[in-house]
């Protein structure tokens, strides 16, 4: 199947063929944010941080967790985003289903706190070769940013690109923004 076609719903979907996981995938993932800040600023941080709880057992669930918290001219404000779902595995593919999410904002008079159905998709890859777990689009938060791993994907599913993997490794080393999760040891 060829991906040069404008569609990107592959990155929502497992592989036809299924194939039984080929790694250790229950337990807590996690991408750490490097703290951010402009050059040099003594009034400005931002730190992020991102977790994926797989479940193992039959049901197949996961919750993840999203915590941003920015300290801008001594003003702390957070938000901290929960979700769960289940999830699919297909050899090193993954797909989280998310069916809930909850956020919580603080910090600078809010106070807002909302709990809703939520219905979205995104495949992830585990790289053997990286010990990572990659989304194959960019997102944190749940705010999706039109690049990631696809963008290097000649043919979709194609585990022997060479261009796939070149990618995986690129995304997986970003000093700034990392797009990788690591299981917790």
């Amino acid at each position: 199947m060829n991906c040069s076609t404008s569609s990107d719903e592959w990155i929502r979907s497992l592989p036809k063929e299924r194939k039984a996981p080929s790694f250790s995938y229950s337990g807590i993932w996690i991408r750490e944010g490097r703290q951010r800040a402009a050059v040099n600023s003594a009034y400005h941080s931002d730190l992020s941080r991102e977790t994926i709880r797989l479940y193992p057992g039959t049901e197949k669930k996961f919750e993840k967790t999203y915590l941003r918290t920015e300290i801008l001219r001594g003003i702390k404000t957070s938000i901290l985003i929960k979700s769960s779902g289940v999830y699919e595995i297909s050899g090193n593919w993954l797909l989280l289903h998310t069916l809930e999410i909850e956020t919580q904002q603080q910090g600078d008079g809010k106070n807002e706190q909302t709990k809703k159905k939520f219905d979205h998709k995104l495949l992830y890859y585990y790289s053997i070769k990286e010990e990572a777990l990659v989304p194959m689009l960019y997102e944190q938060g749940y705010i999706e940013l039109n690049y990631g791993i696809k963008d290097g994907v000649r043919e979709i599913y194609n585990e022997s690109d060479e261009n796939f993997h070149h990618f995986i490794h690129n995304f997986t080393v970003k000093e700034y923004h990392s797009h990788a999760y690591f299981q917790e040891k």
